[in-house]
């Protein structure tokens, strides 16, 4: 065993609190799997299996066509509610064995798996086994490109197949990077509820003890994924009267980006715990202190607003494509040639995504959405006297809150992950000033290197700062980490990832 850590990886072996979880070593449980469905035509089986195994739990949305199959839980209370986020979902492509797929390797602090025998490196050809990919499989029309992905809200796992339907590789939601790259063979899979955020949790499919680690059958494969259950990911809920363009997973993203806007002007109160959408636009939203309650009021405002699909418009007001008619006949070339032989204006009318067009917006065929909402913080600290709380609303409906500054120079938000680090305002907002004159400095020494700080396109600056340093638990410095530029503040855009950090708007001097 090679135990050797190099220097730089020692803080992140010595951390205290992961919890480990699952009964099976990361690779392997993962392999388990992929060792299941190595052809295209397994991915189908467990697919319908899956299917057969729910019952009237499972809905198959319509909206990929023939491209796509997408199947989507219903609400275990409220079965006319659908679980937005697919838990499984089937995808013909084209191209796959085309890919290619690169890494790099720091040398000089490449960090070796624990089981690694003495002197191997990442140069060397690997030292654990390896599936082969078949060499004798299947022709057929189900043998081809595609994959297969099962999904628990942001976690997820997907099997790519190449262009004969032989699998080529995997994906999946992130992981602890050093655990995996250490421990990938020898341990379970751990979460690091130190980390700001905690660390996402795997896909629940790779934590059950009775997973066969040679590989199951797709009928036990299938039984497995059946028995997940996405609602602890997915707080969300949608009802669509009949299928949409996009799914459901489309009338909750076009809601969530009104309801974040909603949440941002102070639309919603504090007293909320539920709101609702409707989900072609957003446009119409209520609240409520209850479910029924939101719900109700929502169907007033869907009455009084009627709500339009995205590019909608009455077909007397939709203006009329030009196209310039081509007679058909032979195409000849300079010389007078015939070259090929046109056949003549085609005009080709389809619907706006898969098989699926938008309905006529009318009440009783608009998409509702209904989300909870956890109680407000009602206090804010003495040292943040002038902030206000605010919501923060994920990608499948976690909510967060975060306590903002408003004046004329933009906002400041404090998430309420790093509140317990901000101790001095003052000192906090010097510290940022400092970050952000070294960022601009910088760049004011790269001429050729697009800098935003001084573009006049791009008068608005969102910056987002770290305080907490994951691997040695404890306090930094305001350390940037992402935002944007642009010419206006988009409400939609702050999520619960704003509640793990430290946010300023600005609006900048571009002369």
């Amino acid at each position: 065993m090679n135990d050797g850590i190099p220097e730089r990886w020692r803080d992140h072996a010595a951390r205290e609190g992961l919890v480990e979880i699952g009964h099976h070593p990361m690779n392997l449980s993962m392999q388990a799997v992929r060792r299941s469905v190595p052809l295209m035509k397994d991915a189908l089986a467990v697919f319908e299996h899956a299917v057969d195994a729910l019952g009237d739990r499972a809905w198959l949305d319509p909206e990929g066509g023939e491209h796509r199959r997408t199947l989507v839980l219903r609400d275990a209370e409220h079965p006319e509610w659908l679980i937005p986020k697919p838990l499984l979902v089937h995808r013909w492509l084209s191209g796959i064995g085309s890919a290619t797929v690169g890494g790099f390797v720091n040398k000089g602090f490449a960090l070796m798996p624990a089981d690694a025998p003495e002197g191997w490196t990442w140069d060397d050809e690997p030292f654990w086994e390896i599936d082969q990919r078949p060499e004798v499989f299947p022709s057929g029309p189900d043998m081809r490109g595609g994959e297969l992905e099962i999904a628990e809200g942001g976690s997820y796992w997907a099997i790519k197949y190449d262009d004969r339907g032989v699998w080529k590789e995997t994906t999946m939601s992130s992981a602890d990077s050093f655990w995996w790259v250490r421990y990938g063979r020898l341990r379970p899979w751990v979460q690091d509820p130190l980390a700001r955020p905690p660390t996402q949790r795997p896909l629940s499919l790779f934590l059950r003890e009775d997973l066969e680690l040679g590989g199951m059958s797709v009928e036990g494969v299938a039984r497995r994924i059946s028995e997940l259950d996405p609602s602890w990911a997915v707080s969300a809920r949608v009802h669509l009267p009949l299928p949409l363009p996009g799914g459901a997973a489309g009338a909750w993203s076009r809601a969530l980006s009104a309801i974040r806007t909603a949440m941002w002007s102070g639309e919603v109160p504090a007293e909320a715990r539920w709101i609702a959408a409707d989900g072609f636009d957003g446009s119409a939203r209520a609240w409520g202190t209850t479910r029924e309650q939101a719900l109700e009021r929502l169907e007033a405002r869907i009455a009084e607003l009627r709500p339009k699909p995205p590019g909608w418009k009455p077909e007397e007001e939709r203006e009329p494509v030009e196209v310039e008619e081509q007679p058909s006949g032979p195409i000849e070339n300079e010389e007078g040639e015939t070259v090929g032989f046109s056949t003549g204006t085609i005009t080709l009318r389809s619907p706006a995504s898969g098989q699926l067009a938008w309905p006529m917006p009318v009440p009783r065929l608009t998409p509702r959405v209904v989300l909870p909402l956890p109680p407000m913080p009602s206090e804010v600290p003495e040292h943040l006297a002038g902030f206000e709380w605010v919501r923060l609303v994920g990608e499948w409906g976690d909510v967060g809150h975060a306590l903002r500054w408003l004046d004329g120079e933009g906002f400041e938000l404090i998430g309420e992950g790093v509140l317990d680090l901000v101790d001095d305002l003052d000192a906090l907002r010097a510290d940022i000033d400092a970050s952000d004159e070294a960022e601009q400095a910088w760049h004011a020494t790269v001429p050729d290197f697009p800098n935003c700080w001084t573009d006049p396109k791009w008068p608005c600056r969102v910056l987002h700062y770290r305080l907490w340093d994951d691997v040695k638990r404890e306090k930094i410095a305001p350390k940037q980490d992402g935002g944007r530029w642009g010419k206006e503040v988009h409400p939609s855009d702050f999520t619960t990832h704003h509640a793990w950090r430290v946010t300023r708007q600005r609006w900048q001097s571009t002369e």
